[in-house]
Order: C-alpha cells, then sequence, then structure tokens
C-alpha cells in the first residue's frame, strides 16, 4: 500500500507540474479541463499496470564461505513499531471522517440557500436570489446573486452571462469529484493544488465564453477588478472574483494556434510512456530453476499458530512429518553451508518450550536455528532469503533477477512485501556470493542499500555473519563525490557563500559516514550563510488594489471617490501622489493628489522624473548657417 501511494503521488506531481510549465497559461482551456482530470485517473491507475518478463535462470556455481556456529534464540517481537500500522490507520480514518464532516456540511450549506431563497427560473438554469451582500457565484445549475442589486439591475450582463457558462459547462461536477478525491486522500498535498488549477481554468473558459459573444475585453476586466474582493464563496462553487486575476488578464490576450496545441498535446505521449514504465509494476519470473541453483535459496522456515498448529509452505503438517519437511526441504537446496531454520510461534508460552522443535531440526541436520515469538497471526507471516551473486564486471542478480545498483531497492522491495522494516530485520537474510576481482567498495555499495531495506544478517564469504561489515566509513566513490562538493562551496569568497540545501544535505550525509582519519584527510567542511532575503517594492497600482481589497476609503483633491474610480485615476496618472493612513480600529484612508508621489506608510519608491522632451534639431550646413557655436564637436571616444 505504502509502495502504491508513493508511486500514484509522484505520477501525479510529474503530471501536474507539466501542466503548469506547459499548459497552463495556454489558450486551450476545454482541453486543459480534460487534461486535469486525466491526470488524476492515470496517476491513481498507473501503478496497477504490470508488465510480466520471463528470463532463463542463471546457472552460477557457488563459493563456500565460512559458516557460522549453531545458535538458538527465542525473540520478542512485539515492539511499538508493530502497532505503527493501526495507529497510523486510525489517523487516516480520522482524517477520513474530518473531510467528510467538511463535505457533507459545505454540500448542507449551499442547498439551504436553495431551499430558503426567492429562486428564479430559467430553461437551463436557477437564480437563486440572497439578501446578503454575496459575490456572484455558481453550483451547478443554480446561480447565487443579490437580490437587491438583481431587481434594480446593477449585476452587469456581462457578470450574469459569465455564471451561465459554469451552469451551462457543469464545472461544479469537476469541482465535487475532486472534492470527493480528498476526502480518500486528503493526506496528499497535490490534490489541494489541482483543485485551484481546475478551478482557475473553469473561470478561463467563463471569461472566454464572455468575450467570445463580442464584448470588449478593456470593459470585462474592468467589471472583472471592480467585482475582486476578499469576500469568502462557498468551497464547492465557482465564482467570478477567484484569484489570480492578473493571470486571467494575460490569458485573455494569448492566442494559441492550433499548431501549438497539437505540439503541446503530443507532448503527452513520451511523458506518458516515461511514467508507465517507471511507476508500474514490472515482474520477473523464470523459465526454470535447476535443483543445483542456490538463487533462490529459503530457510526451511516452521509456523506455530496460537493453537499450535504447525505450518510448512503454508500446509498444515505434525510434529512427526517435520523429518520428512526437512528431508525435501534438502533436496531442493542442496548446498548444506546455507542451511538455516527458523521458527514463528504466535503462542507465547509455546515458544518458552521449543526444545523438542530444535532437537528434531537438528538431529536431521540443520545447526543454526532461530526462533521468534511474533505478537499476532504467525501463520500470515512469510519471509524469504535474499541472495546476490556479482560477476567479476560489477553485473549482479538478485534472487536470479539482474540489476544494477540503481535498480537494486526497486527490486528488494519485490520481497517481502507483507513484513515490515521491523519484521524484516528479524526474518530475512541476505547472502552475498561474489566472485574474487571484485572490488570491495562495490559490495559496500550494495551492503548501504541491503542495510536501508532492513534484514537480520549479512551472510558474505569469509566475513562475519553480522553487520559490521557496514561500520568502515565513506566509500572511495562518496569520499570523491563529497571532496569535489566542498572543495567547490571552499573556493567560493566566504562572505558571500551560499551552499544550495540538496547540497548541503549530501555533504552531511556523507561526512557522518566517514571515519576519524577520512575526516583528517578531506576537504573542510563549508561554513554556509544564508542568502539575504529579496527586496519587494510595491507599485501603486498594486497599493490601491490592495488597500481596495482592505475597505479603505478613497479621498481625491479632498472629496470622497469609490475605490473602482481611485484604480482608474492610478491606471491613468502615476505620478499622482498617494497618502496612506492606518487606524488600529477603522479602515485605512487613502488621499490621492496632484503632487508627485510621497507616501509615508509604505515602501512605494517615486519614480524617477520623465526626461525632458527633446528639442528638434535644426541641419547644420558648413558655410551655409555653419559657425563655431552650433556645429557640435566630434564624439568623444
Amino acid at each position: 500500500m505504502e509502495l502504491y501511494l508513493l508511486k500514484s503521488g509522484a505520477c501525479l506531481a510529474i503530471l501536474f507540474v507539466f501542466y503548469k510549465l506547459i499548459l497552463e497559461n495556454e489558450n486551450m482551456h476545454q482541453f486543459k479541463r480534460a487534461y486535469l482530470l486525466g491526470m488524476l485517473m492515470a496517476s491513481f491507475g498507473i501503478p496497477f499496470i504490470t508488465f510480466t518478463t520471463y528470463v532463463e535462470a542463471l546457472n552460477t556455481t557457488t563459493i563456500n564461505f565460512t559458516s557460522s556456529n549453531s545458535e538458538f534464540q527465542v525473540e520478542e517481537t512485539a515492539t511499538l513499531l508493530d502497532y505503527l500500522p493501526s495507529i497510523l490507520w486510525t489517523v487516516y480514518f480520522i482524517g477520513v471522517a474530518f473531510f467528510s464532516f467538511r463535505f457533507i456540511k459545505n454540500l448542507s450549506q449551499i442547498l439551504f440557500k436553495i431551499n430558503r431563497n426567492q429562486k428564479v427560473k430559467f430553461t437551463d438554469y436557477i437564480n437563486v436570489l440572497l439578501t446578503e451582500k454575496v459575490i456572484p457565484h455558481t453550483f451547478f445549475s443554480y446561480i447565487f446573486l443579490n437580490k437587491q442589486k438583481y431587481d434594480s439591475q446593477e449585476i452587469p450582463s456581462e457578470v450574469i452571462l459569465h455564471e451561465q457558462t459554469h451552469a451551462k459547462q457543469k464545472h461544479s461536477f469537476d469541482v465535487l469529484f475532486i472534492e470527493l478525491l480528498q476526502i480518500a486522500f486528503w493526506f496528499n498535498p497535490f490534490l489541494y493544488f489541482i483543485k485551484h488549477s481546475i478551478k482557475l481554468n473553469h473561470e478561463f473558459l467563463a471569461d472566454q465564453a464572455v468575450l467570445n459573444q463580442g464584448i470588449d475585453s478593456s470593459l470585462y476586466q474592468s467589471i472583472l477588478l471592480a467585482f475582486s474582493s476578499d469576500a469568502s464563496t462557498p468551497r464547492m462553487a465557482n465564482s467570478i472574483n477567484y484569484s489570480f486575476i492578473k493571470k486571467r488578464f494575460t490569458v485573455m490576450k494569448t492566442h494559441t494556434s492550433k499548431s501549438r496545441i497539437w505540439t503541446r498535446s503530443l507532448l503527452l505521449l513520451p511523458l506518458l510512456a516515461i511514467l508507465i514504465y517507471s511507476f508500474s509494476t514490472k515482474e520477473t519470473l523464470n523459465k526454470s530453476v535447476k535443483e543445483n541453483d542456490n538463487s533462490f535459496i529459503n530457510d526451511f522456515y516452521l509456523k506455530i499458530d496460537s493453537e499450535d498448529n504447525i505450518y510448512y509452505n503454508d500446509k498444515l503438517i505434525s510434529f512427526g512429518e517435520i523429518p520428512n519437511a526437512i528431508k525435501s526441504y534438502k533436496e531442493t537446496y542442496p548446498n548444506e553451508e546455507l542451511y538455516c531454520a527458523k521458527i514463528d510461534v504466535e503462542n507465547k508460552e509455546t515458544s518458552e518450550n521449543l526444545f523438542p522443535f530444535v532437537e528434531i531440526i537438528k538431529e536431521n541436520g540443520i545447526e543454526k536455528i532461530t526462533a521468534c515469538w511474533v505478537k499476532g497471526d504467525a501463520s500470515k507471516i512469510s519471509s524469504k532469503n535474499i541472495t546476490i551473486k556479482i560477476e567479476k564486471n560489477k553485473s549482479f542478480t538478485v534472487n536470479g533477477i539482474s540489476a544494477t545498483i540503481n535498480e537494486l531497492p526497486n527490486i528488494l522491495a519485490k520481497f517481502n512485501q507483507s513484513l515490515t522494516k521491523k519484521q524484516r530485520s528479524k526474518f530475512v537474510d541476505v547472502i552475498i556470493i561474489s566472485e574474487d576481482d571484485v572490488p570491495m567498495e562495490f559490495i559496500t555499495d550494495i551492503q548501504e542499500i541491503i542495510n536501508d531495506y532492513g534484514i537480520n544478517k549479512i551472510r558474505v564469504p569469509g566475513s562475519i555473519s553480522d553487520n559490521s561489515s557496514m561500520k568502515n566509513g565513506a566509500t572511495k566513490s562518496q569520499l570523491k563525490e563529497y571532496n569535489k562538493l566542498a572543495k567547490k562551496y571552499n573556493n567560493q569568497d566566504k562572505e558571500n557563500r551560499v551552499v544550495l540545501m540538496k547540497d548541503l544535505e549530501r555533504l552531511e550525509y556523507i561526512y557522518n559516514l566517514m571515519t576519524d582519519e577520512q575526516k583528517a584527510n578531506a576537504e573542510p567542511f563549508p561554513d554556509c550563510f544564508p542568502p539575504p532575503p529579496p527586496f519587494v517594492s510595491l507599485k501603486p497600482i498594486d497599493h490601491i488594489i490592495k488597500m481596495a481589497k482592505n475597505n479603505a476609503a478613497f479621498f481625491y483633491e479632498n472629496e470622497r471617490i469609490s475605490s473602482d474610480k481611485a484604480i482608474s485615476l492610478i491606471k491613468e496618472n502615476s505620478q499622482l501622489n498617494i497618502e496612506t493612513t492606518n487606524f488600529k480600529n477603522s479602515n485605512p484612508i487613502v488621499k490621492i493628489t496632484k503632487h508627485g508621489i510621497n507616501n509615508s506608510n509604505t515602501n512605494i519608491p517615486p519614480p524617477p522624473p520623465a526626461p525632458p522632451k527633446p528639442t528638434k534639431a535644426s541641419k547644420v550646413i558648413k558655410g551655409v548657417n555653419g559657425t563655431d557655436a552650433n556645429i557640435p564637436p566630434p564624439p568623444t571616444r
């Protein structure tokens, strides 16, 4: 489940970034609507795609290594981590309950407004007239308007047409779909950004419908500014004052040719191919497995449930049938040096009295035995050891599957998927069989990845059967990478040095792996200084719009004016003086006069003085009207 969520989340992130960079600002809104809904379904469906390939099993001779002494230990594996899945599921269902309640509450509020207010019915839509002051908004075929303004015909026809487009094109279906997805996947942050993009694209569609009626774009933009405010609208409704007014203005002026639309659309094909290849499930099966091939080595594995039933290979057997089971196991895996027995016991009392099982297993030739008491259903836990074979050319296989260093984490994830990392650290061993000429640092790189996967022990030729081989510092390739990064930043001036976060994290990771001797011989760790904060200046028109949203009172030459008039004045003449006075318990007051810019309360810098208009130079002809005074000197070099 965790792997599926990671894959679907990664698909969703990549597809959304593609939308933001390539599609969002293009005038192809119907296609974008289909893309936004389609990418949601694709991201949740791609991880379910499975590709199966069949390969011939490799027949490689194994190299003998030092076998460990016989051991018998009973371990209790019931820790806090065993309860972690239950805790996470509890948190998940609490989130589902919260978002379900919010969804039902928001839907009920809209339905309540529909039922309790006057309605004016038309063929394709219904106007709901509200007594409170509201920004026009739409839910399915219902358009919510202020009753007083509607009766006095103060609502422009362009606004009505805008909302009718939302109703006609059924934009509420899209919003309802993403709201339901947020209930099930409330923990995925990309869904919140995608919902915003879906609603913004709805505004693009409605704006386009209005402009297609021949309405002047400047007039329509002025109407949008007049309706722009911070007033809230229902979460599941489409509103004319939806955010990013500036972006909507930009997109209105954009014209996307048919060739550009086709080009952008065709870019999706390689992107989808890459996503399907990268995030689908790949299964590799062997056509045949030879008896002496130890690539698929498994321990002799017994499970004893709470009622003391004994299972071998998920089949119920009796105590007396254990010798026959061991005989069958040895026939399948004939290499005695790899023999190991594991016993999982659900009943704690049985786990304390396993002497008869230990004796009968030892009598039949298996010396190494590990027994664990597992709190829960032991019959449902099944572990599989992993055998890695490394050739001289650094090619290797994992349980018969060809792999590379980069592919190793994904291949390991295919084994023991029913076990947690904590359980793998108790039940799973990794056997590394390598030829003599394989570099040790290459084996160490593999061991690092295996250790992150979570294993009980690593068994390698000529080494102790534990993880001590992992504690010998950073590898040569890691030291090379560290020295390259550290030298790059140490060569920069210390006062102006800024280290990228990803490089800093990598430097810290490798530095913590290094031994004291490696640290002494490596480049010094670079000192870091945070980058200075960016300078932000505010334009006069932006300040006026901001004050309008804060319900400021506007005055022009000591006469009260509306916010729309103030915006219009500043657009016509940005040289006007703006003085803003903020009060603690009342709205700001903005005074606009005709004497340059001098705003004492905001950081609005005065604009540079307009350059003087150049005087038209008369043509100078030497000998006719040329004198020493009016003949310009040659240009200086």
